[in-house]
């Protein structure tokens, strides 16, 4: 295929459908159509990551030494978001159709709603992840001892469903069922039996 140009920190990364490849180098990113390797566009920031099956492209930009998130559409590298992020090792989160994006600030995570920036704040709860279809949010505490665990939120408006047990959280692929691990090692499965208001139509 060719060389891509890119930092060390930053290797290029493949879109899902496979047809694009973004490289990053002295913090600006470069999206090339494959197999062919023609420059489609370059837009600021580094560390690329596709998003929301590969309509949307995330980068890290710069400004006056602060991080923020950026969000550009693809393949035209149109500017959809951009938003201050914490310090946190915690990756921003994307939903599946690129409508919310969360930003975790401190022991929160802020919900943001990409089109009109409406910010909403899950107080407590840094990480989270949408389900499948986008229609749900898990957000965990990441408490050691597990005393706050992790809610499942409608990813709308942000109002918490129910309290799970729980450190950590994630769907499973079909989004039918959501697996949650404790502090005491304890691996626990919630179904549509458990959660019947979110569960059957992920």
């Amino acid at each position: 295929l060719g060389h891509l140009p890119t930092d060390a920190d930053n290797r290029p990364v493949l879109s899902p459908d496979g047809h694009y490849a973004a490289s990053a180098r002295d913090r600006r990113t470069v999206l090339w159509e494959l197999p062919s390797l023609r420059r489609v566009t370059e837009v600021d920031g580094s560390g690329p990551v596709f998003e929301a099956g590969g309509t949307l492209l995330r980068t890290q930009v710069w400004r006056n030494e602060k991080p923020y998130v950026q969000l550009v559409s693809l393949p035209d590298g149109r500017l959809r978001f951009i938003g201050a992020e914490s310090d946190s090792e915690i990756d921003p989160v994307v939903s599946p159709f690129g409508e919310f994006v969360g930003i975790t600030h401190g022991r929160d995570l802020h919900l943001i709603a990409i089109e009109s920036g409406q910010v909403r704040t899950l107080s407590d709860y840094p990480a989270g992840e949408f389900s499948p279809g986008g229609k749900w949010l898990l957000a965990d505490s990441l408490s050691v001892n597990g005393d706050d665990g992790c809610v499942l939120c409608e990813a709308a408006t942000a109002r918490q469903l129910q309290r799970l047990t729980g450190e950590w959280s994630r769907f499973t692929p079909d989004g039918r069922l959501i697996v949650t691990t404790t502090w005491d090692k304890r691996v626990l499965i919630w179904g549509p039996r458990s959660i019947p208001a979110a569960l059957p139509s992920p």
